[in-house]
């Protein structure tokens, strides 16, 4: 899951970030394969988080990653799905 959060957030940066000018310039990235590479990690997590004995908030946490995600790609209705399935405890698939 950590590295589908890394993902999202190199493809898709929160509204509030703020690039500083002291810091190093980066590479562009692929904003549509790490996008995908994101999803693809937190959709591992979600098929195999009924397998997850401790730490079972990850599937959660997941789906709230999911939703932040869809969110930062323009998906609101899609995003919204997936916060309240978080809201209301919705197991994972």
């Amino acid at each position: 899951m950590l590295r589908g959060v890394c993902y999202a957030l190199l493809a898709l940066p929160n509204h509030g970030t703020v690039i500083s000018p002291d810091d190093p310039k980066q590479e562009p990235v692929d904003k549509e394969s790490m996008t995908a590479a994101a999803l693809g990690e937190f959709k591992l997590v979600q098929e195999h988080g009924r397998k997850i004995a401790l730490d079972h908030f990850i599937p959660f946490y997941t789906r709230y990653e999911v939703g932040c995600t869809l969110e930062r790609m323009g998906k609101y209705e899609e995003a919204v799905k997936e916060f309240e399935m978080v809201l209301h405890g919705a197991s994972p698939p």
